[in-house]
């Protein structure tokens, strides 16, 4: 715009609008809250706004470079659909709800793009509405209303234009079918719709049909979803009450969930319990020696690697043949490599600043893989996806709306196991583990804690597995053990298993040695290795025979995971819900769509 352009007046409606959102103002939900049809006077107008002075600096400067991304990347597919959102809404008639040839040959389109038998088109007269879409959307259709399948058509009056769905896949009816009959639906449904910006109140708790422990979940999720301003924290405990976990780290969990369901976690999800002599007899004289030297380091670095150089000189002349002699032997070397490395980083001086998730989570990987050497445990780190995750996500979004990071929740380590048949590798999850800096506060931890949570839940659901799956939530290198198990109809979440404090001084290597830590490494590890390899041979065992293999156990819904990218319930955002091929999905987007509704 040239500097003799008029000045661009932003109205009061778009001051409001900005102002309720909370500066969290993306173009495309600004172009849909007022329903802009020229592209340019839309930029500008939208420009105007985050350029005006109630707006911080730093905001400002962020939303401009967003808003530059966005119209070098995706504002031509964006305005593309529009028009041709545009000319569907002349094919609604909205006293009626008749949808005439224009959308019929789109849906035919549609049916054929994605590879389907295309629907038949019912005459006025004898169609029926579809119950699993009036289920969805929670709205009765009106009378004389001929909904097609794969349409549904929204009026102007509700802020949108209409779109066609994916529904009648595959893909559509298996996500359905996890929330048929289910209590949580309504609650999915409002999370959701909440976070668009609706502002009706949480759904009532079903007072018969569910068990006194769903009956619990969701009572405890409606009052965290009832109360006004709710915070980050709420926001996730509600999340994970409605991804069917009962947690016992909650607050009061006795009394929220009752006593007995809490006894049964406290029984039943527990941490494999070892009992390793060798452990005190490697530790004891090095304590000693190392207290004795005044915590003397570089001492006690000389020491381990002397002690390592003898297990060695015994495998080479077999003086350790049976196999708990192997056993010890091999517990001795893990124990003597461990020290050997902390001794070195802590003399280096490397944890006299404040570390970073990548740093410490590399510390804890050094760890895992000297004692996960030799079995079939893989340990994968950096932001990864969960494979799991993405069918609780695609479900999600598939009857709902967009879900943060569509491809599955990303974690920092994932826990596989290596499993080879037909001559080929697979991989299989067990389990995630997060980790975030020391120098993070304990809201951050918190929120954390949720999240991964929910994700070895959906792991868990997915293996089929009877068994307690354990994983380490690690604020810098301080680590806490969890389990969690299928109980019934819920998933029990342990309080703290065990705790693991990874040395960073002198002093806290002497609490290494003298303390639990490196039992409960020990007993992470056998516990991990032994839900593996149950996990693996029932695998094979279902490949070997000649029948399907037994239904899942997975509850009836999916996990809950955020419905919006910045995360905040209380945000508005209008989700697109365009078919798999609509030139308004970014490429990626659009090629993961395409997966989920070509399934054979």
């Amino acid at each position: 715009m040239s500097s003799s352009s008029k000045p661009v007046t932003v109205p009061e409606s778009h001051k409001e609008w900005a102002m309720r959102m909370q500066a969290v103002i993306d173009i495309e939900s600004f172009v849909n809250k007022f329903g802009f049809t020229d592209q340019r006077g839309a930029h500008r107008q939208y420009l105007a706004l985050i350029k005006r002075p109630w707006i911080a600096k730093t905001t400002q400067k962020r939303l401009e470079a967003e808003f530059s991304l966005w119209r070098n990347n995706f504002a031509e597919s964006f305005w593309g659909s529009r028009a041709n959102d545009t000319k569907l809404d002349h094919a609604v008639l909205s006293t009626e709800g008749v949808i005439v040839e224009n959308a019929e040959q789109s849906v035919l389109q549609q049916a054929r793009r994605s590879r389907l038998p295309p629907t038949s088109t019912p005459s006025s007269s004898s169609a029926t509405p579809d119950p699993s879409l009036a289920a969805i959307t929670g709205q009765s259709p009106k009378k004389g209303f001929t909904p097609k399948k794969g349409f549904t058509p929204r009026t102007i009056e509700e802020g949108g234009q209409p779109q066609v769905k994916a529904t009648g896949t595959k893909a559509y009816e298996e996500a359905l079918n996890l929330f048929r009959g289910s209590p949580l639906l309504p609650f999915f449904k409002y999370v959701f719709e909440k976070a668009q910006g609706s502002e009706e109140d949480a759904p009532q708790v079903p007072s018969d049909n569910t068990s006194p422990n769903m009956r619990s979940l969701l009572k405890f999720a409606h009052t965290l979803l009832s109360v006004d301003n709710n915070h980050e924290r709420d926001i996730k405990d509600a999340y994970v009450a409605l991804s069917c976990i009962i947690s016992a780290t909650v607050n009061d969990a006795p009394t929220i969930f009752g006593s007995e369901v809490i006894h049964k976690i406290d029984s039943q999800v527990k941490l494999m319990q070892l009992t390793l002599p060798i452990l005190q007899e490697i530790v004891t004289p090095l304590l000693e020696s190392f207290r004795a030297r005044g915590h003397d380091l570089e001492f006690l670095h000389q020491e381990v690697e002397l002690r390592l150089a003898e297990l060695v000189l015994c495998e080479r002349d077999g003086s350790w043949s049976t196999k708990e002699e192997k056993s010890d032997l091999a517990v001795s070397r893990q124990v003597y490599q461990i020290l050997s490395f902390f001794c070195v980083v802590i003399s280096s001086g490397q944890f006299e600043n404040k570390n970073s998730e990548v740093e410490c989570v590399s510390y804890w990987l050094h760890v895992w893989r000297i004692l996960f050497a030799k079995t079939c445990i893989v340990i994968n780190t950096g932001e990864i996806a969960s494979v799991a995750t993405k069918d609780d996500v695609h479900a999600n979004e598939i009857l709902f709306g967009t879900v943060t990071q569509s491809g599955g929740r990303k974690t920092d380590t994932l826990v596989l196991a290596k499993e080879v048949f037909g001559g080929e590798v697979h991989f299989v999850e067990c389990s995630v583990n997060e980790h975030i800096p020391l120098h993070v506060g304990k809201a951050a931890l918190r929120q954390q804690s949720k999240k991964v949570v929910r994700i070895n839940r959906s792991i868990l659901a997915r293996s089929g597995s009877k068994g307690t799956a354990v994983y380490i939530d690690a604020h810098g290198l301080r680590g806490k053990i969890y389990g969690i198990r299928l109980i019934g109809d819920i998933y029990g979440s342990s309080a703290t298993l065990g705790k693991i404090c990874l040395p960073t001084n002198m002093f806290e290597m002497d609490e290494f040695l003298s303390g639990s830590s490196l039992l409960n490494l020990f007993q992470y590890r056998a516990h991990v290795v032994g839900f593996a390899e149950e996990m693996l041979l029932r695998r094979t065992r279902d490949r070997m025979r000649t029948s399907p293999s037994s239904a899942s156990l997975r509850p009836i819904t999916p996990c809950l995971f955020t419905p919006t990218r910045k995360r905040v319930l209380s945000i508005k955002h209008n989700f697109p819900s365009a078919p798999p091929d609509s030139p308004s999905l970014p490429p990626r987007s659009r090629r993961r769509l395409e997966e989920i509704t070509q399934l054979e």
